[in-house]
């Protein structure tokens, strides 16, 4: 699975993500996990990077492996003041429900993922995790 997304698409893209990796026989029970990982670096992008980003999703073996890309400078100064925490309230205001408050995001990945790297430079930012999950059908 591969899908672009930005602030106004990360319900969707929870959605399409929850759907893929049904279709691709992973628990129950892990789904989640994934959903929300995905969602954590989604949000990232779009809160501390350039507002949007590439999500691509695929299952090897017993491992879904994901990768979150955005190119790390946000197209307008718009897009920095929407994903800014709002006045006195300690939480980024978003169009998608899901808000949270700002510093545990990457802690939730690295609890969720058996492996987790991020790789910056000056086309941007790529973050790969690998969740493990049981065999497909079992």
């Amino acid at each position: 699975m591969e899908q672009a997304f930005d602030r106004d698409s990360l319900q969707v893209l929870r959605a399409a993500v929850a759907a893929y990796v049904t279709q691709a026989g992973v628990p129950p029970c892990r789904i989640v996990d994934l959903v929300l990982v995905v969602h954590e670096l989604a949000a990232n992008a779009v809160f501390h990077g350039a507002g949007h980003g590439r999500v691509r999703i695929w299952r090897r073996g017993h491992a879904v492996h994901c990768e979150v890309t955005d190119d790390g400078r946000p197209e307008s100064s718009a897009v920095s003041r929407a994903a800014r925490p709002g006045p006195g309230t300690g939480r980024a205001e978003t169009a998608a429900p899901w808000a949270a408050e700002d510093g545990h995001g990457l802690w939730v990945v690295g609890q969720l993922a058996e492996h987790a790297a991020i790789r910056c430079g000056p086309h941007g930012t790529t973050v790969a995790v690998r969740i493990a999950v049981s065999p497909a059908g079992s």
